[in-house]
């Protein structure tokens, strides 16, 4: 096709586009941004002792602000047409998107939930002192933290093997010793040997991570041993540990999860209307984890463990549990491989974010061992993506949203977090069907629902053509930030996904896993 032609196939399209914008909405084609996500704080209840990362942009509206989005049509000779615009936005203005539907995370919470597993590491003066209380006592002596080849850089080859968008480092557990050299009590890093003094595991962490662009959280135990053993004023901890708080969210740049553990907080007089002021003050885009700042909350169990369905609310799952060590390290092996894969299949695979801990030893370094199971484990996560054979292959649906292309099936099978399938309103069932083009042996789905709309599946269900008729594989239920849906191996050259919603479906990305 000649630029001219090409140039006249780009005008007609967005003539069609404004066409459907304006009988979609009785003639007026200004229906903006009703895409944007609004924040909504809730309280994450729970006490707890507590790409494989798409690291998607979830930003709520469809475009992406960039002067390259295109659109393609087939001409009736079967030639594919590219039209680039240089006016992203007017394409989205223009089209009529689904309206929000139900509880709207807001950007934090879309960003933390993309990010799908993180490293728990529990590290600090409890490293050295090894048996079954995961507690301490608070009268640890800081002369034996001496990790004295701890790296930073090392820990992100863990995560980056294992599939992880990053950590949560206690900065502070139970036993009240702090990984950073505060100025509210001498039981700190500054009283070990280590560095001679001056070493900061906090910073190093901090620093690292945020170098590497991976996510980076801190917990800060609210009961403290060390404190209430000192003799000092039970009246006076809330200042203690505010201060403390202070510190961690002022000399350390910017922190994306603030980890409150709530065992034991009963014990203490922390302000908990006081401590997220802190943080709303401080790192007001920052999830909190047992907080009112952007919240998460907790499965009400440490074995990563998402009862179905998962409606993610204004506060969704995070799910921790112990892959390694008694929370921290005791020099026991990692997790078996398959122990690892049914965590993943309990939590991520039900749309939450697994927070899985792998404890450092005392030399301050994750051992060879558990590096290793975390890339078995890592790979094994990464095949769901990179065996996706459905990728850009043509699809139908039963539906399509004002028949525009726009909110077509190709949309989701194009890899974008973007981009999205939908249905007219009031179309809250109807389906997918992929055409593989030959035989491929599958064996997953991975599904995503584009949530800056809200969470709105309440069904879904695989079918394989086979023998000239269809045959369902796997059923579940919500799906969310991600459902993946094992099953047997079968071969098939067409897949169908049928689905059932509270609201018009959106679904953004839909992935065939081949063996």
């Amino acid at each position: 096709m000649n630029r001219s032609a090409e140039r006249l196939g780009c005008e007609l399209f967005l003539v069609l586009l404004i066409v459907s914008g304006c009988t979609a909405e009785g003639g007026d084609s200004s229906n903006v941004d009703t895409e944007t996500a609004t924040q909504s704080d809730g309280d994450a209840d729970g006490d707890s002792d507590t790409d494989a990362d798409t690291d998607a942009d979830t930003d709520a509206d469809t475009d992406t602000d960039t002067d390259t989005d295109t659109d393609t049509d087939t001409d009736a000779e079967g030639d594919t047409d590219t039209c680039s615009s240089t006016d992203s936005d007017t394409l989205t203005e223009i089209a009529n998107p689904p309206s929000p539907y139900g509880d709207i995370l807001n950007d934090a919470q879309l960003r933390w939930l993309s990010k799908e597993m993180i490293l728990f590491a529990h590290f600090g003066i409890k490293t050295y002192y090894v048996n079954d209380n995961h507690m301490g006592d608070g009268n640890e002596d800081p002369q034996r933290f001496n990790p004295a080849d701890f790296d930073a850089s090392q820990w992100i080859d863990a995560c980056v093997g294992g599939g992880f968008g990053g950590i949560v480092l206690t900065a502070k557990h139970h036993d009240g010793f702090c990984n950073w050299p505060t100025a509210t009590t001498a039981h700190n890093v500054s009283a070990s040997p280590w560095q001679s003094g001056n070493g900061d595991v906090v910073h190093d962490v901090v620093d690292a991570f945020r170098g590497a662009d991976m996510w980076v959280g801190l917990y800060l135990s609210a009961f403290d041993l060390h404190y209430l053993n000192s003799g000092a004023n039970p009246a006076a901890y809330n200042d203690y540990f505010l201060t403390q708080l202070t510190e961690l969210c002022t000399n350390y740049g910017t922190i994306d999860e603030l980890w409150f553990d709530g065992f034991g907080a009963d014990n203490m007089t922390v302000d908990m209307e006081m401590r997220d002021d802190v943080v709303r003050s401080l790192q007001p885009d920052a999830i909190t984890f047992e907080g009112t700042v952007n919240p998460v909350r907790w499965t009400g169990n440490e074995a990563c463990d998402v009862s179905e369905p998962n409606w993610l609310g204004t506060a969704p799952f995070e799910a921790d549990c112990i892959a390694q060590g008694n929370w921290f390290w005791n020099d026991t092996p990692i997790c078996s491989l398959e122990r690892l894969q049914e965590i993943y299949r309990s939590s991520t695979a039900r749309g939450a974010v697994a927070l899985i801990n792998v404890s450092p030893n005392p030399q301050g370094k994750i051992d060879a061992a558990s590096m290793e199971r975390l890339k078995q484990f890592g790979d094994w996560v990464r095949h769901f993506d990179e065996n996706d054979v459905a990728h850009g292959k043509p699809a139908t649906a039963d539906n399509t949203r004002d028949n525009n292309p726009r909110f077509g099936p190709a949309m989701a099978l194009d890899g974008n977090r973007n981009t999205y399938w939908a249905t007219d309103d009031g179309v809250h069932a109807g389906g997918i069907e992929v055409d593989l083009e030959n035989e491929q042996t599958i064996e997953a789905v991975v599904i995503q629902e584009y949530l800056p709309l809200g969470q709105r599946i309440t069904g879904h269900t695989v079918s394989i053509w086979q023998n000239s008729a269809w045959r369902e594989v796997a059923f579940a239920t919500t799906i969310g930030q991600k459902r993946v849906l094992e099953f047997s191996p079968v071969t098939t050259s067409r897949v169908r996904l049928a689905f059932t919603a509270k609201a018009p479906i959106v679904i953004s990305n839909l992935l065939i896993t081949a063996r």
